[in-house]
């Protein structure tokens, strides 16, 4: 019990007694959508977010419901997409 004490009490004085958070504020922006899937559980969708500042093995599959304010990430895909249709129409490329 000592020790513990001890150690509790060289962290405090390291680190002050502010709370540690290690999570950086980008990981919880989405960075784009990857794919959709329909809910394992009862109606709608699943989406895989990638996240801002992570890789893609740390992509997540996210209730739809949950994103639905995340409406500039959703506009952005599908102005992309519109554009990438409307040029394949176009000019057949």
């Amino acid at each position: 019990m000592a020790l513990t004490k001890r150690k509790l009490i060289n962290f405090k004085r390291r680190h002050g007694t502010a709370p540690c958070n290690f999570a950086d504020p980008l990981w919880v922006q989405p960075e784009r959508l990857v794919a959709r899937r329909p809910a394992p559980q009862g109606p709608g969708w699943e989406v895989l977010v990638k996240w801002k500042g992570l890789g893609y093995e740390h992509a997540t599959w996210e209730v739809w419901g949950v994103f639905l304010y995340c409406v500039h990430v959703l506009c952005l895909c599908f102005v992309f997409l519109y554009c990438m249709v409307f040029a394949w129409c176009l000019y057949g490329v």
